[in-house]
């Protein structure tokens, strides 16, 4: 078996391979206060140039949307499902979602955010990113009753 390779280890702050402890980093701009992932180089929000400071985000969130994917490469293995997920540091991350296959997940449920496997990388190793899964002791609000479409 060929060794699992970390899709944007660059986000991470340690690899999630090695420490199932690692957390998405972020960043903060020094001048304006304003939080984004992933960090780039210059603040999104004032343009300020080298004032991106790291930040690492919570390793908890809120759903804020979500979608079962029933066809697209093959390496990703559909069906799967993907989701936003809202941190409390005001930014919205984008992974793929555990547990759909039990049934509808809640908007608003906390989900704990973890590095695990999302598909194949092109040479067959496991590919390593972004994961949500239920946080197993965290208020959850009631399953809201949702009409959703399931199309064959």
């Amino acid at each position: 078996m060929t060794e699992p390779v970390v899709y944007r280890p660059e986000n991470w702050s340690r690899s999630p391979i090695e420490d199932p402890e690692a957390q998405l980093v972020g960043g903060r701009c020094s001048a304006c206060g304003q939080t984004w992932y992933p960090q780039g180089e210059i603040c999104q929000g004032c343009l300020a140039r080298n004032a991106i400071v790291p930040l690492p985000l919570s390793r908890t969130g809120t759903l804020y949307s979500y979608s079962v994917l029933h066809y697209g490469p093959a390496a990703f293995d559909p069906p799967y499902a993907i989701a936003y997920v809202d941190l409390p540091e005001g930014v919205r991350v984008f992974g793929h979602l555990d547990g759909w296959k039990e049934g509808p997940r809640a908007l608003g449920e906390t989900l704990r955010i973890y590095g695990g496997v999302i598909g194949r990388a092109p040479n067959g190793s496991p590919l390593i990113g972004i994961r949500f899964a239920p946080a197993p002791s965290a208020k959850n609000p009631g399953r809201k009753e949702q009409n959703h479409a399931r199309v064959a």
